[in-house]
């Protein structure tokens, strides 16, 4: 993915300034354990040797620098499957790059009331204005796994 995203260019043709450190896969997933299990190898400075498959050896050095997991949660849908990967630069999130959050209206939460008209319940309502999207996502790169 890193070779993948180096390969991005600017609206003028230039390369980049990002560095993928930050990896999201859904938790528990396939793919999820296999990036814990690259993650570990190079954090303790190995990497497949350079005619991978007929040895199985490792070398010292690392080719690319370890990083960071974010496990997603299935819990609710995360709009993700078990094989889907995001990669980010995470000194590229802030208010001019990444997923963007606005909110025009703090949380209001409205007094507790008891609705004696039905069974008795206990009724209170909550209302917040915002807005969610991106602004520039050249940070980001995404894989189906495929």
């Amino acid at each position: 993915m890193r070779s993948l995203h180096a390969g991005k260019k600017d609206g003028r043709g230039l390369p980049l300034m990002s560095t993928l450190n930050t990896f999201m896969f859904q938790d528990a997933s396939t793919a999820f354990f296999l990036a814990s299990s690259i993650k570990k190898t190079l954090e303790s400075g190995k990497y497949p040797g350079s005619n991978p498959g007929t040895t199985g050896s490792f070398v010292d050095g690392n080719p690319t620098a370890s990083f960071e997991i974010i496990g997603t949660s299935v819990y609710g849908g995360s709009g993700t499957s078990s094989v889907q990967w995001f990669g980010f630069d995470s000194k590229m999130v802030n208010e001019n790059f990444g997923f963007q959050y606005i909110e025009s209206m703090p949380l209001e939460i409205s007094d507790l009331r008891e609705d004696f008209v039905g069974n008795l319940d206990l009724i209170m309502t909550a209302t917040l204005y915002c807005q969610f999207g991106a602004a520039d996502l050249r940070g980001w790169y995404y894989s189906t796994g495929a």
